[in-house]
């Protein structure tokens, strides 16, 4: 692999967990401020690592299927709109 293409697919896996370390820790007191309660606050985060769980045997596959750019594209689409 060329190493443009591996800094380009480290530099994308580096900003989404960016994105996630930032938001992840303060989104229990985001949930707390508009008045969810503890246990609403912990099945919001078993709902993430369920959903992630589930679809990573999705995602591999239309990764084989159309390749990884594609499949990377469309994740990072999809996280910029979240």
């Amino acid at each position: 692999m060329e190493k443009s293409k591996l800094l380009l697919l480290f530099l994308t896996l580096f900003f989404v967990m960016l994105g996630f370390g930032i938001i992840i820790p303060n989104l229990a007191y985001y949930a707390k401020e508009i008045g969810a309660t503890t246990t609403e606050i912990a099945i919001l985060m078993s709902i993430y690592s369920g959903m992630q769980l589930l679809f990573a045997p999705v995602w591999g596959r239309l990764s084989d299927k159309h390749g990884r750019k594609p499949a990377i594209l469309l994740g990072l689409l999809g996280n910029a709109v979240a």
